[in-house]
């Protein structure tokens, strides 16, 4: 089902190793194009309970943009978070955007084709033109998450106009309603004058 009320454009998942190189840079080139990122270290705090907070915001994040990077499959977190898109059978796989970082898009495409996720992104830090593929990288990103704001724009104007067409509709019988009412008591009305 999808969710018109999104708090978040963006959630960013990814291996503890690839914060620094790839996580926290592409949050910030996605937040100069005015995105909304959920980015654990930005709302995970001492003592809060990482997973209830971690599976809120997915639920509550248009695109989950998951790093896949050589050290990804070994971590839990990661595994987890693209799990509960994958795996959930309530879940769209299109949210789903993964971006290979320092891995060959083939091992990463073979495994997640069966999902029908959207076509892999693919970075390198040894490119020596990494920051301006950071920022096509973002905007591809920006330009799915525009795409499907627009739709939920359409859907949320179809709504509404169904919903005043239905209120329309309940006022003309609740006038039809009211007049019949009004008529039957002046006929009666009429009827049973006494002199």
């Amino acid at each position: 089902m999808v969710n018109p009320n999104y708090r978040h454009d963006v959630f960013i998942c990814y291996a503890y190793e690839d914060r620094t190189a790839l996580a926290v840079p592409l949050a910030l080139a996605l937040k100069k194009l005015k995105l909304s990122v959920w980015l654990d270290k930005d709302s995970i705090y001492a003592g809060d309970a990482h997973i209830p907070k971690i599976r809120e915001a997915l639920k509550e994040s248009m695109f989950i943009v998951a790093i896949m990077s050589p050290t990804t499959q070994e971590k839990t977190f990661p595994k987890m978070e693209i799990g509960g898109v994958l795996f959930n059978p309530f879940e769209k796989r299109e949210r789903l955007i993964p971006v290979c970082f320092n891995i060959p898009i083939d091992d990463v495409s073979r495994g997640l084709k069966y999902f029908g996720t959207i076509q892999n992104l693919e970075i390198s830090s040894a490119d020596p033109n990494f920051e301006e593929n950071l920022v096509v990288l973002a905007n591809e990103i920006n330009k799915k998450v525009q795409i499907t704001k627009t739709q939920l724009k359409g859907e949320r104007e179809k709504q509404e106009n169904q919903g005043q067409r239905t209120n329309r509709i309940l006022i003309a019988l609740l006038a039809l309603v009211c007049g019949l009412v009004a008529i039957y008591f002046l006929f009666f009305r009429e009827i049973f004058k006494t002199d």
